[in-house]
């Protein structure tokens, strides 16, 4: 039987990303990326949590990645979950990341004094929605 490792998440950029090289030259890039979840618990009261995920694109992809996505965009990325370890002040630590194969920028926040960004669109004055205007 085969396995499958495949991710796909829709969410807001929580900083700018930021881009490196590797040795060998290939461009890499990291941004952060916060999904959420609503939901009603047996009290009916509603229920969030936000999830934080590392992202990284490399190679052609990373570059595209850096001119086009930005803090508070709205993102979907596709791809697969990776592990790896480092070391840090003597300390070993496991981190998580999502390896991004493609992305598309769905919303884009403003980029002038028009209230209209890159692609013509109307882009959301506040970073996120308010909590009542996000589905249940």
């Amino acid at each position: 039987m085969r396995t499958k490792n495949k991710i796909d998440l829709i969410g807001f950029v929580g900083r700018d990303p930021e881009t490196s090289a590797t040795a060998s030259g290939s461009s890499v890039t990291r941004f952060s990326m916060a999904t959420n979840d609503r939901w009603r618990g047996k009290d009916n009261q509603l229920h969030e949590h936000t999830e934080w995920h590392r992202i990284v694109f490399f190679g052609p992809q990373a570059e595209k990645v850096a001119e086009f996505v930005h803090k508070s965009t709205l993102v979907e990325v596709e791809g697969s979950v990776r592990s790896r370890t480092y070391v840090k002040d003597g300390v070993s630590r496991l981190v998580h990341e999502v390896r991004g194969d493609e992305f598309r920028v769905l919303e884009r926040r403003p980029t002038s004094d028009d209230g209209v960004g890159p692609f013509g669109l109307d882009a959301p004055v506040d970073d996120i929605p308010p909590g009542d205007e996000l589905p249940v």
